[in-house]
């Protein structure tokens, strides 16, 4: 089974890619509806438009939480690299004969 092959800079490219995306659906205005508010089909249109801003609302949320989690894993790896990287190469010179 081949595994998942992941980078700090990949990871942050894609959690740029969730603040863009993120901002792109909390800017969803929908057109208001036409008509005058007497009128049922007028109603029923205005209220699935705030509908669709609740919900563009909630998946913006969701998006931005998820870009977070992505930037925070890719500075792990970067911070869990280093320290890899130190631990060998101190190592390294431990058993320099």
């Amino acid at each position: 089974m081949d595994g998942v092959r992941v980078s700090s800079e990949g990871l942050q490219a894609l959690a740029a890619e969730c603040a863009t995306v993120s901002a792109q659906l909390a800017d969803v205005s929908p057109s208001p509806a036409t008509g005058p508010n007497s009128q049922a089909t007028s109603t029923a249109v205005a209220g699935g438009y705030a509908a669709l801003r609740a919900v563009a609302s909630v998946l913006a949320t969701r998006v931005q939480a998820t870009g977070l989690k992505l930037s925070t894993a890719g500075i792990g790896y970067t911070a869990s690299d280093d320290d890899a990287s130190r631990r060998l190469a101190a190592l390294g010179q431990s058993l320099e004969v």
